[in-house]
């Protein structure tokens, strides 16, 4: 678990997101964390060790509250009482993980200006946050899948040197 600022996520077993948490630490959060006994056991072994913890690193502290709201409102945990009275949680597979700008141009394999432009055209859907922009894993990966524009490259003819 990283010693670093960003978001936190509390995953049952069947995949459901059962809290949604933000710190500037948040190995050290976690281990004085407030919702563990509404969780499991802790005395009870085998119940804890269903239990994930998966977290998304923020580029910038300010913003950190902003995105823990954005995916409290997404995935609708039901330990996040307070965003989400009377609405059933929405399990973690649903879209995938959650990316920065820069993470996105890594796996499209472009910089994070071609990244930026896409979301601008429309060609990539992507959640403001702050001065920032987030990014559903999935949305990514179908950009992925999408043919590139433009000009076929060209072919050397064999023989003619061009």
């Amino acid at each position: 678990m990283p010693e670093s600022n960003g978001v936190y996520f509390v995953i049952e077993e069947g995949g459901q997101v059962v809290y949604i948490g933000q710190s500037v630490n948040i190995r050290q959060r976690w281990r004085n964390h407030h919702v563990q006994p509404d969780l499991c056991d802790l005395a009870d072994l085998e119940a804890a060790r269903r239990i994930r913890v998966a977290w998304f690193l923020t580029p910038n502290a300010d913003e950190t509250g902003e995105i823990e709201t954005l995916l409290i409102r997404r995935f609708r945990p039901r330990l996040n009482s307070s965003l989400n009275v009377g609405v059933q949680a929405a399990p973690a597979e649903q879209e995938g993980a959650l990316l920065s700008v820069e993470q996105a141009g890594k796996r499209l394999g472009v910089c994070r200006t071609r990244v930026l432009q896409l979301i601008w055209d429309g060609l990539l859907p992507a959640e403001k946050v702050g001065r920032s922009f987030v990014l559903w894993e999935s949305d990514v990966k179908a950009r992925r899948m999408k043919p590139k524009l433009g000009r076929p490259p060209k072919t050397m003819k064999k023989g003619n040197g061009k």
